[in-house]
């Protein structure tokens, strides 16, 4: 992750009681491409509606929006990009530039990995594994650093496996000055367990295969020091990664018993809490919903009108047309997916819910295989009449988006109040 200074421009005001600011002044952080996010405030003194638009095109940020707001970007502010406020007739009210610079200033994550162990054992430490076996696949299982035991003047650390502690299976491993990790088994026993030195010891329940130093990405992340391994049993062997800085990054079991042999099991990391600050977690699927306003005058027409206008002196004779005069008053909605799973379809609905739990109008849409990308926007305007020139009484109501993947089956929702006037 690289960081950034942004910085913005002294906010021009063509009408001095119009205040319009990017903030914060300076962003820390940014994008791999070096792009910003940035919230954009506004007040202005006239009634409004007002809206912010980017660029030299003018290309609309938001929709038509009270006179105080405030709106979000993404990760796609630029160098030198100019923002505008205007009023309903386009006219400009205020502008500002922002100014991104990159720092020079290191990924610190990476050197915290380097400086850790391959098992980091601290109390609070935390990972999620996904499991797969023979009886089920997309099980859980958490295991965390709980904390410490003194035993025989030693320090060992207690690690649980399982998410109710009253049930959990504990672990106790301790660490020597050279990284080599010790397990006490049922017998109180000291075991090494691992030893990671230049020269492993060969009597390790942990054998290292090809050495240390792999550099290693996946969904996760990128860990510059891995190490393959093998555990080997009498009936078993287990073979997987570990990563220096996180732990064990996946694992598979097979049995080596004749006919029933073959997978047994296999660990996958989803989610890593280390050292109370370092998070690693897969990518899943989000949704984020907004709207071009939540408060919809829908009675005194100042909402966007959807009938088509008739563009032929024959108006009886252009198919499609509305008559003069017809109200369709309609709303923009915008959908954004983030983590969209190429490989699979995804089922959108998008849905106009009244107090009743109503759906008063309802529009879908699928992005098939193969043809998403990660980050997509959907943008749909959505009706707020039943008929033409009968507009949907007025209330309270929300905009509700469903998310559907067709091969996982998951389903992700979001949802925003609007007030119809």
């Amino acid at each position: 992750m690289k960081s950034l200074f942004f910085a913005l421009f002294s906010g021009v005001c063509l009408n001095a009681q119009t205040v319009f600011q990017i903030r914060p002044d300076v962003i820390t952080e940014c994008s791999s491409n070096g792009l910003g996010r940035a919230t954009i405030l506004w007040n202005y003194s006239g009634t409004g509606p007002v809206q912010v638009r980017v660029g030299p095109a003018g290309v609309p940020m938001t929709g038509l929006q009270p006179p105080i707001g405030s709106g979000n970007t993404r990760d796609w502010v630029s160098d030198g990009l100019l923002f505008t406020l205007v009023d309903s007739s386009g006219h400009e009210l205020a502008r500002a530039t922002a100014r991104v610079k990159c720092s020079p200033f290191p990924d610190s994550i990476g050197a915290a990995l380097l400086a850790s162990s391959y098992f980091p054992l601290q109390v609070g430490n935390e990972w999620v594994y996904r499991i797969d076996s023979r009886t089920g696949t997309a099980n859980y299982v958490t295991m965390r650093v709980a904390g410490v035991r003194i035993i025989g003047d030693q320090a060992w650390y207690s690690v649980l496996t399982g998410d109710n502690p009253q049930t959990a299976i504990e672990t106790l491993y301790r660490v020597d000055a050279q990284g080599r990790i010790y397990q006490l088994d049922m017998n109180g026993r000291e075991i090494l367990w691992l030893d990671p030195t230049a020269n492993p010891n060969p009597s390790a329940v942990i054998q290292i295969l090809n050495g240390r130093g792999q550099p290693f990405r996946n969904a996760l992340g990128n860990f510059p020091d891995t190490f393959a391994y093998v555990i080997n049993q009498s009936l078993t062997r287990e073979a997987g990664l570990f990563a220096r800085g996180v732990g064990r990054i996946n694992s598979s079991t097979d049995s080596l018993t004749g006919s029933s042999g073959g997978f047994v099991d296999g660990l996958d990391l989803v989610y890593a809490r280390i050292g109370g600050n370092i998070r690693f977690a897969t990518p899943t699927l989000s949704v984020s919903l907004s709207v071009e306003s939540n408060n919809l005058d829908v009675s005194g027409g100042n909402v966007t009108n959807c009938a088509v206008p008739c563009y032929f002196v024959a108006c009886g004779f252009a198919p499609g047309a509305d008559p003069p005069g017809t109200y369709k008053p309609c709303f923009q909605a915008r959908v954004r997916l983030e983590n969209l799973p190429v490989q699979d379809s995804t089922t959108l609905d998008l849905d106009l819910i009244d107090a009743g739990e109503r759906s008063v109008y309802h529009t879908s849409a699928t992005v098939a295989a193969g043809q998403a990308q990660p980050d997509s926007i959907l943008v749909r305007q959505l009706q707020l009449y039943t008929a033409p020139n009968q507009p949907v009484p007025p209330g309270a109501y929300r905009v509700q988006v469903k998310a559907k993947v067709s091969a996982a089956g998951d389903i992700v929702t979001a949802a925003i109040p609007v007030q119809v006037r």
